[in-house]
């Protein structure tokens, strides 16, 4: 749990260093002078003067770092003694034309994407490999409390096959998953294969889901249940990689969908029959349980390992670009859902709690795939954080980069800088939403961490 943390905490370090690389460039390059960058907080560990003039340090603590312009000081004093304007300081930042100011509060969520489409564009450009099922489902009846699931409610049956979505082939679950979860409450329209051998065309509408903000049609993948991995108390009771179970308690298993059902409505130990190497066996499971009170029987089915190839490098830079404007779309809509009431904000705001646990357990359980699996994994989940934090900076909130682009272009509009006085307003405001926001998603997130 400790690595976990610290892991995560290196991973969101690193976003907002660069983050604020991207103003130290900025600045550097308007003419601003920088004091300080520093890479972490607290108790400076390191410390070197850069040419520029500026000092760049290692500090303690990594959870981030930050950027110290010239001018900062300016600001307090001119509050402190009242100043109706800045005094005028060569250098200084709040000397500097309000333009160019925009273009240094600009550049670190414009820095955060660059480094997402030179993630992805890597992860496009070398191809990767995954594991996924086929297309093949079996419904369930319901995905939400008191509603039957949209996929019973349009006549889907176990073993049909979804081949496509709106014209879009899916050769893959992963693939049906993608397009259902990102079309909420939008009608699709599924090819489908039925086992029969016949295609039906099929429209169905996802509901969404108010915890996280997705679509669902209730749908699970039809896995086999060939025992790929034993561990625990199945490995006890004998069973090996390879092994078919055929019937549970005396009840007869086709897929795991049908296995899982039996292992909720039970208690206690599952009588197992098997088939291995054709030859019928018979064990006796003792499960574990987890904390909800679900058994465990520590076996892990079949998957299909599906390969995306390399693409050439301008194709691979184009569909990282294409990644990065899609996510960013996909927060817009997540963020309309939560002010229409649709998304509950206990669940769809993640602060800095969740955001590093969630790193943490990504970069360490994916690193059991294989160390390029895990890198990948990893780095393409800090892609899509580096796009959140983009984002959540360009609102338009006081102290927020957002928020400060749209002050200097107010002052540049009206051709009049605003005075210290009325600029400490707007922070002042600005620091006491950002606090209330970020008070709420710490509160969510230990509530989060709390249920487990």
């Amino acid at each position: 749990m400790i690595f976990q943390i610290v892991i995560g905490l290196i991973g969101l370090g690193l976003l907002v260093s660069i983050h604020e690389f991207g103003h130290y460039i900025a600045a550097k390059a308007t003419g601003i002078g920088v004091e300080v960058f520093s890479i972490g907080w607290g108790k400076t560990l390191w410390r070197r003067n850069l040419k520029d003039g500026s000092e760049f340090r290692l500090s303690l603590l990594p959870i981030g770092g930050y950027l110290r312009m010239k001018g900062e000081y300016q600001f307090r004093d001119a509050i402190q003694k009242g100043l109706p304007t800045f005094p005028d300081e060569e250098g200084g930042f709040f000397s500097a034309h309000p333009l160019k100011r925009i273009l240094v509060a600009s550049a670190g969520p414009l820095i955060n994407l660059l480094f997402a489409v030179l993630i992805f564009t890597l992860i496009h450009l070398f191809g990767f490999s995954y594991s996924t099922f086929s297309n093949i489902i079996v419904p369930v009846e319901q995905i939400l409390p008191g509603q039957t699931s949209p996929a019973i409610q349009a006549g889907l049956k176990p073993g049909d096959r979804i081949i496509s979505i709106n014209d879009g082939s899916t050769p893959y679950y992963s693939d049906i998953q993608e397009i259902v979860a990102t079309n909420p409450q939008e009608e699709l329209r599924l090819t489908v294969e039925r086992a029969s051998g016949s295609v039906e065309e099929i429209r169905i509408t996802p509901t969404l889901d108010p915890d996280r903000g997705i679509g669902l049609i209730g749908v699970q993948p039809y896995i086999e249940p060939v025992i790929a991995d034993v561990e625990g108390p199945a490995l006890g009771a004998g069973l090996r990689t390879g092994d078919t179970i055929t019937s549970v308690n005396g009840t007869a298993i086709r897929n795991t969908a049908q296995l899982q059902e039996i292992l909720s409505s039970h208690q206690g130990a599952f009588e197992i029959v098997f088939l291995r190497d054709s030859a019928e066996m018979t064990a006796t499971i003792y499960p574990e349980y987890t904390e909800d009170g679900q058994p465990y029987l520590g076996v892990v089915f079949q998957a299909v390992t599906a390969r995306k190839p390399g693409l050439p490098l301008f194709s691979a830079i184009s569909t990282a670009i294409a990644e990065v404007w899609r996510t960013l779309s996909l927060t817009i809509e997540s963020l309309g859902m939560l002010f229409r009431g649709l998304i509950r904000p206990e669940n769809a705001l993640s602060g800095p709690l969740r955001i590093t646990s969630m790193v943490g357990e990504i970069a360490t359980s994916s690193m059991s795939q294989g160390l390029g699996t895990g890198l990948r994994i990893t780095f393409q989940f800090l892609a899509f954080i580096s796009i959140a934090l983009a984002f959540g900076n360009l609102l338009p909130i006081p102290v927020l980069d957002g928020g400060q682009i749209l002050m200097y272009l107010f002052e540049w509009v009206r051709r009049k800088p605003l005075s210290p006085k009325q600029i400490s307003l707007f922070q002042t405001i600005g620091a006491v939403i950002v606090i209330g926001l970020l008070g709420f998603a710490v509160f969510s997130d230990l509530l989060f961490i709390t249920r487990g």
